[in-house]
């Protein structure tokens, strides 16, 4: 057998606390080998845990040779490097460190909506609006009850959706934070209706809180990350958009249905992968455009915002005391009652420092949304950081970064639900007065879940997670996504699709 080399791996990633003995498979550790087998490895992390390892046999090569260093590395992530198996997952019961092979579906790990016929969809659409004021509520969440399987309206309120046949003993529910949620049977829905949502909060000081301290929740919710989130591989499908302004003109808009291969909930040395299922672009970039920007983003950005799995600052055991949190209100969402928590850097002039809002679900204590951004000092010193290249004759000053992300419950987990950011440039020629306003968004919503763990992705089915889509359309047509959930155009964008020049 070959030598299995893992020289090098010095990962420093931060300590989770957990109750009872999982916390150990997060805890770090530092090991070292030198030409042993990997059975022998196991041996010398039972001894350091007081753990036995239970597993089939045939779920690691024992005879291959290890030279590995790890430093302050999980304990998950250096049972990832030795049996070198994506699809197996961890558990801790009583002292037996239980290593198991998640059950591997079909390899089409989503049914094909293209598949089916007309006659096994139903679809409707709407308009979601403030029952009072009648203004739009944009990414109002429509999903099917006892599934996730859903999309959201665009920035007008508009939204459109295709549910399968079998969904039709189901009901609808259109939900929004802090307004209550709408449960309508789906054989009584519509083909478009304008839907009104009723506001609704509670006044903080109408709720006894005795002793929880904002930073407490936090740290609860950090606890209980493993409870409330999956810890085992998924699909979702989702749709992803992305799009460059100069001023208020597009100059590039881009698309696509993807299934995202989503890994646990715990640290791992294995990354997600996506597979493109349908994409285009629109672009109108002219020649006489002088300047050419090209933005850090896409959907490497998109899966990098997953908040909770990846830890951000503001949400990390380790670098909490760098924030001030204020509990501000309770809110409604999806029925459910969540409190608001507002949190700000102790010194704002630091790079990579976020202010903005933490809303927890009271009773699961779960990362239900997050909405934060850049402090503008923070952006002053961060002006390289979103820029790949650049001209030395433009001066670049970054005015706003701004992400939101939500995640949905279904039967007691939390999924990524979606993921919206916005980049906004002040760009203008050294020793001109005249300047430019740029911004990049992108957004991804999830339209479908399998709860199941997935087939890896082979090479061919998958694309890089920063690669720009570059399909090209020859005018904008809902036909296209056939039977596709997929984020209605705001109007302003069916404008521009208009009388976008396409490149060929």
């Amino acid at each position: 057998m070959p030598k299995l080399w893992l020289i090098g791996i010095l990962f420093l990633f931060l300590t989770v606390r957990l109750s009872g003995q999982e916390q150990v498979l997060y805890q770090p550790k530092s090991l070292k080998f030198s030409n042993i087998s990997v059975d022998s490895a196991l041996l010398i992390i039972e001894n350091q845990t007081d753990l036995h390892f239970t597993f089939r046999s045939d779920l690691l090569h024992t005879t291959n040779r290890v030279n590995a260093y790890f430093k302050n590395v999980p304990l998950c992530i250096i049972l990832d490097s030795l049996f070198s198996n994506p699809n197996l997952n961890y558990q801790i019961i009583e002292n037996q460190l239980v290593v198991y092979e998640q059950k591997i579906p079909a390899d089409n790990a989503l049914v094909l909506v293209d598949s089916l016929s007309s006659s096994q969809i139903i679809s409707f659409g709407g308009e979601i609006r403030d029952a009072k004021t009648g203004d739009a509520l944009p990414f109002a969440a429509i999903s099917v009850q006892n599934s996730i399987l859903g999309t959201i309206s665009n920035e007008d309120g508009l939204f459109y959706i295709q549910i399968r046949n079998s969904h039709t003993n189901d009901s609808i529910l259109i939900s929004y934070l802090g307004y209550r949620t709408l449960r309508i049977p789906l054989h009584f829905i519509p083909k478009y209706k304008i839907y009104s949502l009723e506001s609704t909060s509670i006044p903080l000081q109408e709720v006894i809180i005795r002793g929880l301290h904002p930073e407490n929740l936090i740290r609860m919710a950090i606890d209980y990350k493993k409870r409330n989130y999956p810890n085992h591989s998924f699909v979702q499908r989702a749709f992803y958009r992305e799009a460059i302004k100069r001023d208020k003109k597009y100059m590039l808009y881009s698309e696509g249905i993807l299934d995202v291969l989503k890994r646990p909930y715990r640290p791992s040395l294995f990354k997600e992968q996506v597979k493109l299922v349908k994409q285009r672009s629109f672009k109108a970039i002219e020649r006489k455009d002088s300047i050419k920007i090209k933005l850090y983003g896409g959907i490497q950005t998109s899966l990098d915002l997953d908040v909770v799995k990846n830890s951000f600052s503001f949400i990390d055991l380790e670098l909490m005391n760098d924030y001030v949190y204020s509990m501000r209100d309770m809110v409604i969402n999806d029925d459910k009652l969540a409190y608001k928590i507002e949190f700000k850097p102790k010194n704002s002039k630091q790079a990579f420092v976020y202010e903005g809002y933490i809303y927890l679900d009271v009773k699961s204590l779960a990362f239900v949304e997050l909405e934060f951004q850049y402090t503008k000092a923070s952006l002053q010193k961060m002006r390289n950081a979103f820029i790949v290249r650049q001209s030395p004759r433009l001066l670049i000053i970054p005015q706003n970064a701004h992400y939101t992300v939500t995640y949905k419950e279904s039967e007691g987990i939390y999924y990524m639900h979606h993921i919206q950011g916005e980049l906004t440039l002040k760009v203008k020629l050294k020793r001109k007065f005249l300047s430019s306003k740029y911004s990049a968004s992108f957004e991804m919503v999830a339209t479908e879940l399998n709860g199941s763990a997935p087939r890896r992705f082979t090479a061919d089915q998958t694309i890089r997670a920063n690669t720009i889509f570059s399909d090209l359309s020859p005018r904008y047509d809902v036909n296209f996504w056939g039977l596709e959930n997929f984020l209605v155009p705001e109007e302003d964008l069916m404008k521009a699709f208009e009388r976008l020049s396409l490149e060929r």
